[in-house]
């Protein structure tokens, strides 16, 4: 039996996680805006791989999908150093969308985030 493919949204809507994986030339990384108004818990476990290195961001608002992002939260990410091995983060809030960003990336590694969203 093949497995079903869902799109993001589908994910969103039946509580499954989402994953990206970013591996871009370097600097900062912007994912998707996510409507997450309907749910009260967030999730995001971050890893990179051997080389990565930079900042894992978390952004919300409660404007429109294109609105004033306010900063969540912040964490690095350094391989022998700060959170070497990624880092999960779960917490409650209520914005209307949330996005995931990665800053000060220096393009040598490559970050998987996965991230949840549920009731």
């Amino acid at each position: 039996m093949a497995t079903p493919s869902y799109s993001a949204a589908e994910k969103l809507k039946y509580g499954l996680p989402v994953q990206k994986t970013i591996d871009a030339a370097g600097g900062n990384i912007e994912g998707d805006a996510i409507y997450v108004e309907p749910y009260r818990f967030h999730s995001y476990h971050v890893s990179g791989d051997s080389l990565a290195s930079g900042n894992f961001n978390i952004y919300g608002t409660n404007g429109a999908e294109d609105g004033d992002y306010k900063l969540i939260a912040s964490y690095g990410v350094a391989p022998g150093g700060t959170n070497a091995r990624g880092l999960m983060y779960s917490d409650s809030w209520y914005f209307k969308y949330a996005k995931a960003t990665i800053s000060n990336h220096d393009g040598l590694g490559i970050f998987t985030v996965l991230e949840r969203h549920g009731p």
